[in-house]
């Protein structure tokens, strides 16, 4: 399988319970997160498995550091990099990949959108299930085509 433009932290550091105060409940999902998904083509046919470690790190009140790796089936692994900060009631995404912001509808959902230039993009969809459990589904956009499915579950260590 292609690595070359997968997102896997894409939004996961959102993700960690942003109920009622954005700047707590930022700070609330520090820690380690392992987690297992799959990666679908635009047809919706499977492309591979992997698994998911990272590490959320407070990097001021209002900022949160994301390291982790995706590991594939191959052997291949994928690192990756991603900086939050919370203003005026949503989150700000920045990465190497690009940049986006989000929102949280409720205790339990969230949305994010990251612009990757060149007429790509991300939008994913964050399910909490809990204090220590969410999924996503991460969406890639070619020309405003979807041409990949990544799903993810993932859980606090």
């Amino acid at each position: 399988m292609n690595a070359k433009g997968m997102v896997f932290g894409a939004s996961i550091v959102a993700a960690m319970s942003f109920g009622g105060s954005a700047r707590a409940d930022l700070l609330g999902g520090l820690g380690e997160w392992r987690g297992a998904g799959s990666v679908f083509d635009g047809d919706g046919q499977p492309q591979g498995d992997f698994t998911v470690a990272l590490t959320r790190t407070a990097a001021g009140p209002d900022r949160v550091d994301t390291t982790g790796a995706a590991t594939f089936s191959s052997g291949k692994v994928v690192p990756f990099e991603q900086h939050l900060r919370v203003q005026a009631g949503k989150f700000l995404l920045d990465s190497k990949r690009g940049k986006g912001a989000g929102f949280c509808l409720g205790a339990d959902l969230c949305q994010s959108y990251e612009d990757r230039g060149n007429s790509q993009a991300t939008a994913t969809v964050i399910v909490i299930d809990g204090p220590a459990s969410l999924r996503l589904l991460i969406t890639e956009f070619d020309h405003g085509r979807a041409v990949r499915f990544i799903r993810q579950a993932l859980t606090k260590q």
